[in-house]
């Protein structure tokens, strides 16, 4: 027990002396000898008949355990001593000799006694001796420790060497923390791999500096750009005009209300006027005077790139759009003089009916997946975020960093459009910009539903394309239910009908809109829009319970097909009491 030999297998080990199996066990031993009892159920250790402790734990290591942690209150014992305890008392109980049982157990257990006794004075000494020893080797490592450190710095290695992180640790510390007197012989045979770690890590070292000190200039750089980003906006004509109050608010609020068409850092780190300031060795406050020196040039690539974008998406939009620049009007706050001054492409790409749809594509090399935005697909939304963070190009950073997007993935939304230019139509505003309509907020109600709170231009937008899909899946043959009489659904969204049209849209005063969102704080719809629902969707004039509505929140296979099968009945008995009355 207090050799460094295991004492079932006598091989050699680090393992602690196990004071209550009287045993000091490897690792293997611990895994193949010991058996797990319950403390709180277990007869054996309840009453104190096998040496058991709760320090030996074997690992859960091998392929076949199925839990990776032990029971509550889980001890260990040897099983041969588990084995012969349980054969001892079946033997009794299997001659019926109770007395005899009584007396095994009571020996049993006055041994234990004698042994805890014993154990708990072994315990002391064992804590008191290797106590001693630990602050020992304690007193030799940190003597080890100070001799390296204090020779390695007279041959020129600084205390930056000497940190060392992660993995490159371990060899490290296994030298240097060593339980072993520093001898002239040892100092010999290790500095020739102490002299390589550090030479090793102040490679990393340097590299690590040199990454950061880039890290930092194009955080400068990032920096410079947002700035610029938010300090001038290419439609500050538009917000100028538009009813927001401050428009100074449009470039710095938390969430502005157009994004800025502005191109990526790592886009911008391509340009000449920007490239050697990424590579070359500056200091961060040099890199910033450089970036106030060529601001204009900066500018002119902004507004290049700009202009590249815009051009290519009006060439992605259609052949149709050529001509002159007086062909193209985009009208705000009912003057066409306020967007004149802007390029005829922008001026194209801000209209309202101005739609666009990401078009399918290979999926990118990582092979992720991608999802386009939902319409309405406005420019410059999904060319430029809203809101901006530093666009850095560590690793740690680069699979939630967005890439530039590509204009070449996007064409004309003819469906949305189609719908588009109709609400525009009925707003009495066909040539106005997406801007001044988004700038109104929550103002926009749709002109066919039976019940709908006031949105946004984008959201009412959204809400028709979605009612439409919505129809096209309810018509669908493929998706009806079984049941013999169908159901008739009208729809109240539908563009093409002529009879008795209704707007598809309207705009509200900021007061009206106001008052009505605010009836609609409280959750849920009473029975009289049920009813009201009923009679224009389905032309149902008396409705049912459980046949027209229910309160069922999820409709299982089971309570469909019942549905089904009450909906025929009901229309059966419909025509039949009609036939009865002929």
């Amino acid at each position: 027990m207090f050799s460094k030999s295991c004492t079932e297998c006598g091989a050699r080990t680090t393992a602690r002396p196990d004071v209550y199996l009287v045993a000091r066990l490897c690792t293997l031993c611990r895994y193949t000898e010991l058996q797990e009892l319950n403390s709180k159920t277990d007869e054996l250790v309840k009453l104190d008949l096998v040496c058991y402790t709760s320090d030996s734990r074997p690992k859960r290591d091998a392929p076949e355990d199925t839990r990776y942690r032990y029971t509550k209150g889980a001890v260990f014992a040897f099983k041969w001593e588990v084995q012969e305890a349980r054969e001892a008392q079946q033997t009794f109980r299997k001659n019926d000799d109770e007395a005899s049982l009584a007396e095994w157990e009571e020996d049993r257990r006055a041994a234990a006694q004698a042994r805890h006794k014993d154990t708990h004075q072994l315990s002391r000494y064992i804590y008191r001796v290797t106590g001693s020893r630990e602050d020992e080797l304690e007193q030799i490592k940190e003597q080890r420790r100070t001799t390296i450190f204090e020779r390695l710095k007279t041959l020129a290695w600084t205390e930056e060497d000497m940190v060392f992180k992660g993995s490159e640790a371990k060899p490290w510390n296994a030298l240097l923390n060593a339980p072993k007197v520093l001898t002239e012989r040892v100092w010999t045979n290790i500095l020739p791999q102490l002299t390589q770690m550090l030479a090793d890590n102040r490679e990393r070292h340097t590299a690590e500096a040199k990454k950061q000190r880039r890290s930092d200039r194009r955080t400068c750089i990032d920096r410079f750009l947002i700035r610029m980003k938010y300090t001038a906006h290419p439609f500050e004509p538009i917000f100028q005009a538009v009813p927001i109050g401050n428009w100074g608010k449009v470039l710095n609020d938390v969430c502005p209300v157009e994004a800025n068409p502005f191109p990526k850092t790592l886009t911008a780190l391509e340009w000449s006027c920007l490239k050697d300031l990424d590579e070359l060795e500056l200091s961060t406050e040099e890199v910033e005077a450089k970036l106030e020196q060529r601001r204009p040039e900066i500018q002119e690539k902004v507004l290049e790139w700009r202009n590249k974008v815009e051009r290519c998406l009006v060439e992605r939009f259609g052949p149709d759009l050529g001509g002159t620049q007086d062909e193209v009007i985009l009208s705000v706050n009912g003057s066409l003089e306020i967007a004149s001054s802007l390029p005829r492409n922008t001026r194209l790409l801000l209209r309202a009916d101005t739609l666009f749809d990401e078009e399918q594509y290979d999926p990118d090399p990582d092979g992720l997946l991608h999802f386009g935005p939902e319409a309405p697909c406005y420019y410059p939304h999904f060319i430029s975020r809203v809101t901006d963070r530093l666009d850095l190009s560590e690793e740690r950073y680069s699979t939630c960093r967005s890439k530039e997007t590509n204009p070449n993935y996007f064409g004309r939304d003819p469906k949305t459009m189609r719908v588009v230019k109709l609400m525009l139509q009925d707003l009495g505003m066909p040539d106005v910009s997406h801007v001044e309509l988004n700038v109104m907020r929550e103002r926009f109600m749709c002109g066919r539903c039976l019940d709908q709170e006031p949105t946004s231009w984008s959201s009412c937008v959204w809400h028709y394309m979605e009612h439409l899909e919505s129809w096209e899946r309810q018509t669908d043959p493929t998706r009806q239910p079984a049941i013999r009489h169908p159901i008739e659904i009208r729809n109240p969204h539908d563009i093409d009908s002529l009879d008795d049209r209704k707007p598809l849209i309207r705009l509200l005063r900021e007061e009206k809109a106001t008052e009505i969102r605010k009836k609609y704080k409280s959750l849920g719809r009473g029975p009289d829009y049920m009813r009201k629902h009923l009679l224009d969707m389905h032309n149902v004039t008396q409705p049912v319970e459980e046949i027209h509505y229910g309160r069922s929140n999820h409709w299982s296979s089971e309570s469909k097909a019942e549905w089904n099968e009450k909906w025929d009945a009901y229309h059966d008995a419909l025509e039949g009491a009609g036939e009865a009355a002929e």
